[in-house]
């Protein structure tokens, strides 16, 4: 162990060097992107953040492999092919159609 370094502290690491700069105009801020499709339901409430629980439910067998077909096309768009998020979309279709028939 004669060979190897020495192990010493390493010296603390001084901040950036301070170099004088031009001061910056102020820039407005860029607008925020206005999404083409209301994230939730839209159905005047106000917009309050969802959460999402993990829930089993059976369901037949040919939803499945729809769902999963939709997923892969989805995918090869470039899409996310989410399933959980395609079966939230179809429930929220499904409670606005059923709240209104109840009306």
């Amino acid at each position: 162990m004669d060979n190897l370094p020495a192990i010493v502290p390493q010296a603390k690491r001084s901040t950036l060097p301070q170099t004088p700069h031009a001061p910056l105009a102020p820039q407005a801020a860029p607008p925020s992107p206005v999404p083409s499709q209301p994230y939730g339901r839209t159905d005047g409430r106000t917009p309050v953040r969802r959460t999402i629980t993990r829930y089993a439910f059976e369901i037949y067998q040919d939803q499945i492999e729809t769902f999963r077909r939709f997923a892969l096309e989805d995918k090869m768009r470039g899409g996310k092919g989410s399933m959980s998020e395609m079966v939230r979309e179809a429930l929220d279709t499904y409670i606005a159609k059923k709240t209104d028939t109840l009306r």
